[in-house]
């Protein structure tokens, strides 16, 4: 959040997490190699304040999938030529000392507000967790 708050400031980031609550939650472990959270989309916003701050017009969820990039590329889709970028990427950053982290992302619509979600790993959870989209990759010094 330290990084949201330079960029947006305290009430913008307070706006974000507001208007995104988290609502579940897969915590990272050393065997999977990422973790997930599950935020509310545009909760308590209007329609075009909540696609202003980067909902989709339809309400419902998005996944955030974060973690070493040789286990969140598998959940995501990409074509070839993005595969080979996004791996060229990942061998410079690393050759420089690099620590990498990848972030996707999935929105989940057509289920109720107040959706249950649970499950600790991709076999045993209620919702897909498939069809990721790749949203970059942050090289840590």
């Amino acid at each position: 959040l330290a990084g949201c708050r330079m960029v947006f400031g305290n009430s913008g980031t307070e706006a974000i997490n507001t208007a995104f609550p988290q609502v579940f939650e897969i915590p990272f472990n050393s065997n999977a190699k990422w973790m997930l959270t599950i935020h509310a989309i545009g909760e308590g916003l209007g329609k075009e304040e909540a696609v202003g701050m980067g909902a989709t017009a339809e309400a419902g969820f998005v996944a955030v999938l974060k973690g070493a990039p040789e286990r969140v590329l598998d959940y995501c889709v990409l074509d070839t030529a993005m595969r080979t970028r996004v791996e060229n990427s990942l061998a410079q950053l690393m050759s420089e000392g690099k620590r990498v982290l990848c972030l996707a992302e999935r929105h989940i619509v057509g289920l109720e507000p107040d959706f249950v979600f649970s499950g600790c790993t991709p076999e045993d959870a209620n919702f897909p967790m498939d069809s990721f989209t790749l949203r970059g990759l942050v090289a840590l010094e």
